[in-house]
């Protein structure tokens, strides 16, 4: 069994490329890895990015219909990347 990194480091590692994604843009990135894991879905991946955001790792970056696309601070890259 592979080990996974907690859903919140696995969010900040998704956003390191510099992409601003949604909930759903990263639970439909996520859901391989975390394939049956009733904590990939939308809404437990929006209150993720709602914790990561109130610690300064990420920050809003566009609101439209589609949701809220967010993207990682300069402090949230060298906090994810100092815990991978």
């Amino acid at each position: 069994m592979r080990v996974r990194l907690p859903l919140r480091l696995a969010v900040g590692r998704l956003l390191l490329d510099g992409a601003s994604r949604t909930a759903c843009d990263v639970c439909t990135a996520l859901e391989p890895e975390y394939a049956g894991e009733r904590q990939i879905n939308a809404a437990n991946i929006e209150a993720q990015l709602q914790a990561l955001k109130g610690v300064g790792i990420v920050t809003v970056c566009n609101e439209s219909d589609q949701g809220v696309a967010y993207g990682i601070t300069p402090d949230g890259r060298q906090r994810v990347l100092r815990n991978l």
